[in-house]
């Protein structure tokens, strides 16, 4: 499945309230949705989101979000922290609460941590049995439920259910409630929307204009002439 789930590394953090913000943690939680950016000054990239939730006894605010450098958002290794992430997290509060912090006042960060993330190309998870042609390997007992692209808590529950009953052959039962996007199908797998090259521009916020799908298009094709090419080779 490599290229069809890729690594995304997230930041989060704990923050302190102060007196003045309330505490409304048992009731909601909170999210700001902007566009997706790069600056090529820093070489940052934000998806221009950030997710804040709080506990509803300490008062204690949680907060993370994606914005650091592009090379190290798309990587596996989470020893670290960003520098431009952790900069970014002590500061962002103040500019989404309209109380809890006076101007130019920064949150106490009392832990600040990363995770990875598994993304996928189309921005849907990968649910089933993965076929022989991705696996390379004999035998048909490989199955998948990944790729939740940040939405594991509502999604990786129902898709693991899906891929328990499968097993069980009740491939009737589950596609009665279970989306089919979400399957591992060879059409899936070789659809041009599941390429690395699409991931990148579903991260990036491209618009598909007439030139970014042309290239799009040509290295799907590109792709596909190398598999056949190499099945072709393979089996003489």
């Amino acid at each position: 499945m490599r290229g069809k789930i890729y690594p995304i590394r997230g930041t989060m953090s704990v923050q302190s309230p102060t007196p003045s913000l309330p505490r409304e943690g048992g009731e909601k939680s909170w999210s700001t949705i902007d566009k997706t950016t790069y600056d090529p000054k820093d070489g940052s990239f934000s998806y221009g989101m950030y997710y804040i939730t709080q506990n509803a006894h300490t008062g204690d605010v949680f907060v993370g979000g994606e914005k650091q450098a592009l090379e190290e958002i798309l990587t596996a290794d989470d020893s670290g922290v960003s520098k431009i992430s952790k900069s970014t997290l002590e500061s962002v509060l103040p500019s989404i609460f309209a109380t809890g912090w006076k101007e130019g006042e920064r949150p106490e960060v009392k832990s600040l941590w990363s995770g990875i993330l598994a993304f996928t190309p189309d921005q849907l998870p990968w649910v089933g049995k993965v076929p022989k042609s991705v696996t390379g390997r004999g035998g048909d007992g490989e199955w998948v439920a990944a790729g939740f692209n940040g939405y594991g808590m509502p999604l990786c529950w129902g898709c693991g259910e899906a891929v328990a009953g499968m097993l069980l052959g009740k491939e009737r039962e589950v596609r009665e409630w279970l989306p089919r996007s979400f399957e591992t199908t060879g059409r899936r797998l070789g659809s041009l929307f599941s390429t690395p090259e699409a991931g990148m521009v579903g991260m990036l916020g491209v618009e598909l204009g007439w030139v970014m799908m042309g290239r799009l298009v040509v290295g799907w094709i590109g792709r596909v002439v190398k598999g056949w090419v190499s099945s072709r080779l393979g089996g003489k």
